[in-house]
């Protein structure tokens, strides 16, 4: 399922702007996620409930196709998949201009839509 992952060239609630130069190199990755954001940035093989795959970007939006895993975390993502949104676990730097810099993306984890610092629909 197609679902809107990140909004890109504009300030988003936590203060970030991320540029859709950024995530060009990432686009041809397959990125696996969690229930929530870990307080870790590595992922945890036993927590898997979903992978997302085909990135790309249509209108300042990074789009990605969600496929929810055959995994017992998949499983409950499947009864709480209407009230969750995808959004990126990631490590950078900001710069003055609250520009994201040395971005590396580790994940796409399943969040409340209460914590949607994008304000997108999905």
């Amino acid at each position: 399922m197609k679902k809107q992952l990140m909004k890109l060239n504009y300030m988003n609630q936590n203060g970030r702007i991320y540029n859709s130069k950024l995530l060009q190199p990432l686009l041809n990755k397959k990125y696996f996620g969690e229930i929530s954001h870990p307080g870790t940035p590595n992922v945890d093989l036993s927590k898997i409930s979903h992978e997302i795959s085909n990135l790309r970007i249509e209108e300042d939006i990074l789009y990605g196709d969600v496929n929810v895993l055959d995994t017992p975390q998949g499983k409950k993502l499947n009864k709480i998949l209407s009230e969750v949104i995808f959004r990126p676990r990631a490590l950078g730097n900001i710069n003055e201009q609250n520009v994201v810099e040395n971005f590396e993306l580790i994940a796409f984890d399943a969040i409340p839509k209460n914590q949607d610092s994008f304000n997108l629909e999905n």
